[in-house]
């Protein structure tokens, strides 16, 4: 899904916030993400991305279901956490300050 259309359809609880509640309602986001499986990994770090941000821009909370996993994708489902490796890409979707990109864009 494009950026602007998620832009569009997250901006409309927000409008509805201000109008029912003045703009005073805790919203939130229970749970989003995107399978591994069948999807490109620059597509869902994309996606991932763009939800986060627009969720923070109108003051959504939100809540990444760990079902979608934040490992790489070469990884064993139910494997023991220590033997999976973290995806550095989705990390840094997550937490943009802590795992800033170094001189190679890595």
């Amino acid at each position: 899904m494009e950026r602007y259309s998620l832009k569009a359809r997250i901006e409309r609880i927000s409008d509805w916030n201000r109008y029912y509640g003045g703009g005073k309602l805790k919203i939130w986001c229970a749970e989003f993400g995107c399978y591994q499986g069948g999807v490109k990994s620059a597509d869902r770090i994309q996606y991932i991305n763009d939800l986060r941000t627009i969720f923070e821009a109108n003051k959504i909370g939100w809540s990444y279901n760990e079902i979608f996993s934040a490992m790489t994708s070469d990884r064993t489902v139910f494997e023991p956490a220590g033997e999976q490796t973290p995806d550095r890409e989705m990390l840094r979707t997550f937490l943009p300050d802590k795992y800033k990109l170094d001189k190679k864009g890595k």
